[in-house]
């Protein structure tokens, strides 16, 4: 089966999920990132990725695990879990009509002749 892009208000839904994954990732640069100073640039592309709705599975795997290892490892919180299981939904669901991914990978129509 191949990637879905749902429209209307499944679409804003899906929308309004990636934007709570960026806020999340926002939320990461902020605790995790004067530790690591490569990590607030990476992040910040992840960031602008999700929001855009480009590579939304792989971008919310990587988030989702992220957040996973560090909550296990660093500090564990239910916020950071609760965000860990949006972005690992997401990942799973995809991005939605309103995003880039719809552009690249979206709905094909084939005809065949006759």
């Amino acid at each position: 089966m191949g990637p879905n892009f749902p429209n209307g208000a499944v679409g804003v839904a899906y929308l309004l999920i990636r934007l709570q994954a960026a806020m999340a990732g926002l939320q990461f640069i902020r605790t995790v990132g004067p530790a690591l100073p490569w990590s607030p640039a990476a992040i910040g592309i992840a960031i602008a990725g999700l929001i855009l709705g480009f590579y939304t599975r792989t971008l919310a795997g990587a988030g989702a695990l992220s957040l996973f290892a560090y909550c296990l490892f660093d500090k564990p919180s239910f916020t950071i879990a609760g965000q860990a299981l949006a972005m690992a939904a997401l990942a799973l669901l995809g991005a939605g009509a309103y995003s880039i991914d719809a552009l690249l990978f979206g709905r094909r129509e084939i005809r065949f002749r006759p």
